[in-house]
């Protein structure tokens, strides 16, 4: 080699190192902390509302099983065991429906109510129903002579059950 040479004088050239993808850069892990928040926060949300709603697919099936019964009973009202009949059937759509607002607004006060205080939040609470229909479910238990709810009555209810949020 010669000393004069300038070219004898440089170095080698020397390869950069490949990049790996390890570690990653910081916009990365922002990336994937923002994805993992958004899949969990979202994960949470459906549990919570599934268990916040599922008094709804209970209070319909718990629904149609009184409903079944209502109608199955004795229609005859003027005999003793068909008025008792009636008189319980009602009695229980009434605490069924208690029960339903309870769980809906998370408050036991709706269970105690009696007569106008229940028919008052019968007026707020389940417009839809005839004025009929919330006589006879504030006061009818008390009624010499039990009437009984119809139908539409029944179908109206399981239409607001499934509208519920």
């Amino acid at each position: 080699m010669n000393a004069l040479d300038p070219l004898a004088q440089l170095n080698d050239i020397i390869e950069a190192q490949a990049i790996t993808w390890w570690p990653l850069a910081i916009g990365w892990w922002l990336l994937i902390f923002v994805g993992v928040t958004v899949v969990g926060a979202t994960f949470v949300f459906f549990i919570k509302r599934h268990q916040r709603l599922r008094y709804r697919k209970e209070a319909l099936l718990a629904l149609l099983d009184l409903e079944r019964r209502y109608f199955k009973s004795t229609p005859d009202l003027t005999s003793d065991t068909g008025h008792r009949d009636a008189s319980r059937l009602n009695a229980e759509v009434n605490m069924f429906l208690k029960r339903i607002l309870s769980s809906q607004q998370g408050s036991a006060d709706y269970r105690t109510q009696t007569s106008d205080a229940w028919k008052q939040t019968l007026d707020e609470k389940l417009p839809f129903l005839s004025e009929q229909d919330k006589d006879l479910l504030a006061s009818g238990h008390y009624a010499p002579v039990a009437t009984r709810l119809d139908r539409a009555f029944f179908e109206s209810l399981k239409k607001w059950l499934k509208r519920q949020r």
